[in-house]
């Protein structure tokens, strides 16, 4: 009685013999002993040993001793197992196993059943059937698998699943004992029923060939096995029946395996084969599954359809459409050939008219393998009717039946009578946003949806007026809007308006005429006045694959986050719209991000990675840093605990900062739940004062728990920290009133440091893209939240400015297509920017918020720019908007704020400004910027030479073409440098030659003069030069003159005579002298003529024109480049070329 185990040995033996004596039991455990060694004192017993004793106590042989059976001990091979008879205290035998039997094998992985029954009179004094399980080895104490477990079912059945577990199996196993007992309410047990069962692993494992390699011909394929009482390998391919691929010899070791398959008892293409381990008893191991491409033909390409195809109109999904529509068909084709292909035709045939613009086909240059490609094409809709649309790949590949796409659309009659509509984004302004006290213009535009044109049409505009209503601003005149019956027409009224504040507008547009519906013809809209101004758009290029994610802005420029192939990047962008720098945060990012300028002006990020272990699992985790206005970034900090893949991941991410304190929040799905695999989401939040503080972040806090919501179709939190409350704008599975189930927007709020927040209320329903923002009100924090309803053509905007207890409800705009919204706070509201596809295609809309607005004043309206915004960065005053085309072009826009502050700038040493907008670490900025002085230094040596022998060559120019004036009897002399020896200068004017016979010309400093010096010098020569000209021109006249008739037939040697003065001329006969000449009859006195009107006096008449007499002239073509012009100085010897500055001599 030495040992617990003894001790519990001989109350076996009492129970299993109540009978017994002292003396009896202590024969009983000597001579069922297991014995070790040799009898050390025979005479004495055969038995003992002066160091084990009597051996080890062998509690089966000594129960079968007391029952007076033949000792099967289960030790060393004994025989089976017999359940003991009843004992304990007289309750009975009275429970049995049906499951398992004895011998039964259970294998690893297995969710057993263990079940069975209590039987007998005495069934129904039992309350409860326990279950232990234990193993035994060929040496050693036996181990509990399982202890004494109460088991379910109703009585008197019951059952218990039991998994077998991997450390279960244990190559020293001998056997394992289930045993069952029943109790009841005072706890008096049965006997205790037992089965003997073993426990063993069925495992297989394929380790050639690789699911990467193609399959060609006969393959072998090989791997390795573990089982009990292994018989064969199976093998199955795709959904057929199994096959047998390998007979397992009986005396095989090397658990190694191989079956040999021909490939080419498939088609090519992706086959799925499957492995399994059989026993001798029949029992499967779980089957191994691998894919592979089996490749026996010659390598082609393989393109169909894959996806969906969607038609679109103006951007929108539609599934009918009017006679005249353009429709965009959006689809995907693909290769899954073994070949690249080339110059793929892909056309579109449907009943309509073809447009050049706007092709029915397109041309894929290549398409590798395995690669995908989105196209769109376009059908203009003209003919009415149900049409079959035909979508075709004009390929031979590897297969053909799959190369054509056919789908039915409907499309509508126009109505014949004219049907006019005020349609989506009827009205825009000009300038897009008004300012107070400036002349804006109005324009709406009614559209004719029918085939017949509608005609004098007025359409009158008016404005309301608190405490005075609607007034009337003016009306205009529409002549006509044209109908047709394959496509809209329409006109715009144009009108003028004033207001004075900043806020907003309300408008009213009454449509007035025949023919114009009643519901049809009042269209109401608002329009809002801001202090802003819309810039020209910068198209900012990005490398292929590079994909816009975040846009934020700072107080000088903006930062672009993108992804680049897997990777995080950052650009740096100037006010400017340049973008100079481009660093690279992260090379295994994860798929969330989210970013916040802080109050010092950096900005936040912070974003999910992925990384590989030493074990091989993919893990992910969250990291952050602050990035400045030139790139440069604080060391990157790691939040949150790693999560395998597998088991969980963070998304969903939102940051914001109050008063010096960061927040950081997002979704939290726990797929492993601690080991329970109840995969549950929760919402959770960072905190920290000093943000680029290692270690200052903390453990996370989860605000709330179970959230209904996927990653698939949940958006990023909405977030807005307080004074005294962190605000979350989250989303959550709703089926409430519908039944059906849609994604919800639900509100709430509370201390960010503490968990499992009280306040939660649904605020929108099918929503999405929410965003929020806090500001100070008078009394208490204002809400301004906004987000989508809907989507594609029934999306709408939703917005509100409320409290904290939501008490306000929200208000809903149309705005069809909407696929993004943003907020900027400013001291004048709340900026409001979102995106919507209306008449003029995709647009971005302008609104403002306002405190003391009610809810039906928010103006939500003006069109400010074409394009999808991708994203807003407000910095210090002014703004940037981010914006996308329909063809996915990038382009920049400045939001200018008019009357903000003047911003101080700080004064930067040179070299550190000059650094900060260079990109990469210190030394590289350094290197570039020695570079760039080096390289200028030489450019500039290089001008100097250049610019110092042109004005070399110039002055020599000068020299050669100055001329020297005189006063009036002076004379211009002409300088001209000459070669070879002899005078210096020839000085020729018209018949005089003058040479100057110095060797050496002295250029003399000329006296400084006075300005009004150099005018009267200036008008001087420009009046000799006057006079020099008209002499020559007379000159010029003179020698084109013919001579006189008399001169010319005189002889040569002809001699006049003398004539004598005027006064000694004899009178002319028959004339009266010229003072008795009679008056001129009719003719007027010289003093009563009529003025000449505005004739100019006399000495001011123009001279005559010189009539077929050309100005003077020379034309001058250059030997050297070939240039030719026109020289007007007759007088010039010389000239320099405009093209080349060589000289040339007349």
């Amino acid at each position: 009685m030495a040992t617990p185990i003894a001790s519990g040995v001989v109350a076996t033996l009492l129970q299993a013999d109540p009978s017994l004596e002292p003396q009896e039991v202590k024969d009983i455990l000597r001579n069922s002993s297991e014995q070790r060694g040799q009898a050390s004192e025979s005479s004495v017993s055969n038995r003992w040993n002066d160091k084990w004793g009597f051996g080890l106590i062998d509690a089966s042989c000594a129960i079968d001793m007391a029952l007076q059976r033949t000792c099967t001990p289960l030790e060393g091979g004994g025989g089976p197992v017999d359940p003991p008879p009843p004992t304990g205290n007289g309750t009975g035998n009275d429970v049995n196993i049906n499951y398992p039997n004895n011998g039964t094998w259970l294998v690893e992985g297995d969710m057993v059943r263990i079940s069975g029954s209590i039987i007998g009179i005495n069934a129904s004094d039992y309350d409860e059937v326990q279950i232990k399980i234990e193993q035994h080895y060929t040496q050693g104490s036996p181990h509990e698998l399982k202890g004494w477990t109460t088991v379910g079912g109703v009585l008197p059945d019951w059952f218990l699943d039991v998994s077998i577990k991997s450390n279960w199996v244990d190559p020293d196993e001998d056997y394992t004992l289930v045993m069952a007992r029943a109790l009841n309410e005072d706890g008096d047990e049965s006997a205790v029923a037992v089965r003997w069962v073993n426990i063993g692993r069925m495992f297989l494992a394929i380790s050639s060939p690789s699911s990467s390699e193609r399959l060609i011909g006969n393959i072998q394929f090989e791997g390795t096995y573990d089982g009990i009482e292994p018989d064969r390998i199976e093998y199955q391919i795709n959904n057929d029946e199994w096959n047998f691929g390998y007979q397992i010899p009986s005396e095989d070791s090397s658990n190694q395996w191989s079956v040999s398959w021909d490939s080419t008892q498939v088609d090519d293409g992706a086959h799925r084969i499957s492995f399994r381990l059989v026993n001798e008893s029949g029992v499967n191991s779980d089957s191994v599954r691998r894919t592979y491409n089996v490749d026996n033909m010659p390598a082609q390409s393989e393109l169909q359809f894959i996806g969906v195809v969607q038609i679109l109109e103006q951007g929108l999904p539609v599934h009918s459409a009017v006679a005249g529509s353009l429709l965009e068909i959006d689809f995907t084709i693909a290769n899954y050939g073994d070949l690249d292909a080339s110059e793929i035709l892909v056309d579109l045939t449907a009943p309509g008219s073809g447009s050049e613009t706007y092709p029915s086909e397109v041309l894929v240059g290549t398409l590798s393998e395995g690669e995908s490609v989105q196209l769109k094409l376009y059908w203009w809709a003209t003919e009415q009717g149900v049409h079959d649309v035909t979508l075709t790949i004009n390929e031979d590949d590897a297969d053909n039946s799959n190369n054509q796409y056919t789908f039915s659309f409907i499309v509508e009659e126009r109505p014949v009578e004219a049907m006019l509509r005020f349609m989506q984004g009827a009205v825009t302004t000009a300038p897009q946003i008004p300012m107070p006290d400036m002349l804006y213009s109005v324009n709406v535009r009614i559209d004719n949806m029918g085939q017949t044109d509608a005609t004098d049409l007025r359409m009158r505009l008016e404005k309301r007026i608190d405490g005075l209503g609607w007034q009337e601003i003016t009306e205009e005149t529409i002549l006509v809007v044209e109908g047709s019956s394959s496509s809209s027409g329409y006109s715009t009224a144009k009108f003028h308006d004033i207001h004075s504040d900043v806020g907003y507008v309300f408008y009213r547009a009454t449509l007035l005429g025949d023919g114009v519906e009643a519901s049809e013809s009042i269209h109401y809209f608002y329009t809002v006045i801001d202090e802003v101004s819309l810039g020209s758009q910068v198209r900012i290029n990005l490398i292929e694959n590079e994909v816009p994610l975040e846009f934020v802005g700072l107080d000088e420029g903006a930062l672009l986050f993108t992804t680049i192939d897997g990777e995080l990047h950052v650009r740096t962008i100037t006010e400017s719209m340049s973008m100079p720098g481009d660093v690279k945060l992260e090379s295994n990012w994860g798929g969330e991000l989210a970013v916040s300028q802080r109050d010092d002006g950096l900005v936040q990020a912070v974003w999910s990675r992925k990384t590989v272990e030493v074990d091989g699992y993919t893990y992910t985790d969250l990291a952050m840093n602050a990035i400045s206005a030139s790139g440069e970034t604080t060391p990157k900090q790691s939040l949150m605990n790693p999560l395998k893949l597998s088991e969980g991941s963070y998304w969903g991410l939102a940051i914001d900062q109050y008063d010096g304190i960061m927040v950081i929040a997002g979704y939290q799905r726990d797929i492993s739940t601690g080991g329970s695999w109840q995969d549950v989401t929760s919402i959770f939040s960072l905190t920290s004062e000093t943000p680029d503080a290692q270690g200052s972040w903390g453990n996370p806090v989860i605000v709330l728990s179970d959230i209904d919501i996927s990653r698939s179709i949940g958006d990023a939190l909405a977030i807005a920290l307080g004074s005294d409350e962190l605000h979350i704008l989250y989303q959550e599975i709703r089926d409430d009133v519908t039944g059906v189930d849609r994604v919800g927007l639900m509100y709430t709020h509370g201390d960010s440091t503490t968990s499992s927040w009280g306040f939660q209320t649904s605020i929108g329903d099918d929503a999405s893209l929410a965003s929020i923002i806090l500001e100070e009100g008078t009394d208490n924090e204002i809400i301004y939240a906004a987000w989508r309803e809907g989507r594609g053509k029934e999306a709408k905007l939703t917005y509100t400015v409320t409290d904290r207890l939501w008490a306000n409800d929200a208000n809903h705009v149309s705005a069809p297509g909407m696929s993004n919204l943003e907020m900027n706070p400013t001291s004048r509201g709340v900026q409001f920017l979102f995106d919507e596809i209306n008449a003029y295609g995709p647009v971005t809309r302008y609104g403002l918020l306002l405190q003391n607005m009610t809810l039906t004043d928010y103006s939500i309206s003006n069109i400010l720019t074409e394009g999808f915004i991708s994203g807003y960065a407000g910095m210090e005053f002014d703004g940037m908007i981010l914006l996308s085309s329909a063809s996915g072009s990038l382009t920049l826009k400045t939001l200018a704020s008019i009357n903000e502050g003047t911003k101080e700038v700080e004064d930067l040493p040179l070299l550190d400004t000059l650094l900060s907008y260079l990109p990469g670490d210190e030394e590289t900025k350094m290197a570039i910027l020695i570079g760039t002085v080096v390289s200028l230094l030489v450019f500039l040596v290089f001008m100097f030479v250049s610019v110092s022998s042109s004005s070399r060559r110039r002055e020599l120019e000068l020299i050669q073409s100055k001329v020297i004036d005189e006063t009036d009897d002076s004379i211009e002399i002409m300088i001209n440098p000459e070669k070879d020896d002899g005078p210096l200068l020839a000085i020729d004017r018209e018949a005089d030659d003058l040479v100057v016979l110095d060797t050496n010309v002295v250029m003399e400093e000329e006296e400084e003069q006075t300005l009004a010096e150099s005018l009267t010098e200036i008008d001087r020569r420009i009046h000799r030069k006057e006079k020099r000209e008209q002499q020559e021109m007379f000159d010029e006249i003179s020698k084109n003159l013919p001579p006189l008739e008399s001169i010319i037939n005189a002889p040569a040697d002809a001699i006049f005579p003398d004539l004598p003065p005027i006064g000694e001329l004899p009178p002319l006969e028959g004339l009266p002298p010229l003072g008795e000449l009679p008056p001129l009859e009719g003719l007027p006195p010289l003093g009563d003529l009529p003025p000449l009107g505005t004739l100019p006096p006399l000495g001011q008449l123009p001279l005559p024109a010189l009539i077929g007499i050309a100005p003077p002239q020379r034309d001058v073509s250059c030997t050297s480049c070939e240039a030719k012009f026109t020289v007007k100085d007759m007088t010039r010897k010389n000239v320099s070329c405009p093209m080349c500055s060589q000289i040339i001599e007349f």
